[in-house]
């Protein structure tokens, strides 16, 4: 039987109160074989914002959401900046041109993506659900492993397959990564 220590340690990792409750309430969604449409994403996010706490929560403890276009916020950005190291070259020099007090323009487009779309991760854990072996402490191994957001220009991002990683990889022993590698991110293979 599981230890609130035991999950709060996971990974080398602090993980509050609330970050165990979600990773409860994610095994128990999976388990109990019902669909919410982006349950799923929105959990995994909101368990992450909760382990890794920073810019990821605001400060009513509740977690921070990124998206596009608050990437273009200065004291957004600043904030990312030392949270997220997953970043394109390109990205990158862009980020590098623009003073951290500076708002950047309306034409520059940075979007923060999960690196394993969030419908594989869905549907890797509904397998492990099958398989009966998940449990808060899994899904903290499981976010650990797969879970990854990366910065990426707009035009990068249009160059990625969709919703899949690529046809050879494989789980257990594949790169997550992969989906990167294979659309010629070659940059990519240095964060697996």
């Amino acid at each position: 039987m599981r230890t609130y220590n035991s999950l709060r340690n996971m990974g080398g990792q602090m993980s509050s109160e609330r970050a165990i409750r979600i990773a409860e309430l994610i095994a128990s969604f999976l388990t109990a074989d019902v669909f919410i449409h982006n349950f799923i994403r929105s959990a995994f996010d909101e368990l992450y914002a909760n382990r890794h706490g920073g810019a990821f929560i605001k400060p009513n403890g509740r977690a921070q959401w990124f998206n596009k276009s608050d990437l273009r916020n200065s004291s957004i950005r600043t904030l990312l900046l030392g949270d997220f190291k997953h970043r394109s070259p390109d990205a990158e020099n862009i980020l590098d041109g623009y003073d951290r007090t500076q708002d950047l323009p309306d034409d520059v487009d940075l979007i923060c993506e999960h690196v394993v779309p969030c419908g594989i991760l869905e549907r890797m854990l509904r397998d492990d659900a099958a398989a009966g072996i998940v449990t808060p402490e899994h899904v903290f191994k499981f976010q650990d492993k797969y879970y990854r957001r990366c910065i990426l220009t707009a035009d990068e991002n249009a160059k990625l397959s969709k919703n899949a990683m690529p046809d050879d990889w494989c789980r257990e022993s594949g790169k997550v990564f992969a989906r990167y590698i294979h659309a010629g991110f070659l940059w990519a293979d240095r964060f697996d």
